[in-house]
């Protein structure tokens, strides 16, 4: 699997490419304690797909709370140890 990279900045979350708005999300789910797996479920769907799924690398702990301030922020629901669909 090949890396990327994660930018959250005040409007919109960019994963792989796309541009993800606040409203264009319905919940963000975090699987794992240890190397935890974030998917990315968008509005009108019930699990993440695929390409929206990814783990960071370094700093991991900063980086989910920045996520999760970032999604409280914009009232998108935040659920962790729920299954996330992923690339085997």
């Amino acid at each position: 699997m090949e890396s990327f990279t994660t930018h959250i900045s005040p409007e919109l979350l960019t994963v792989r490419g796309k541009e993800l708005k606040a409203s264009d999300i319905k919940e963000i789910r975090v699987q794992g304690y240890f190397k935890p797996i974030i998917g990315i479920v968008p509005a009108g769907k019930r699990s993440n797909p695929v390409d929206l799924c990814f783990r960071f690398i370094e700093q991991e702990d900063a980086a989910i709370k920045a996520l999760t301030d970032w999604a409280r922020t914009h009232n998108i629901k935040i659920v962790f140890n729920k299954s996330v669909r992923k690339l085997l």
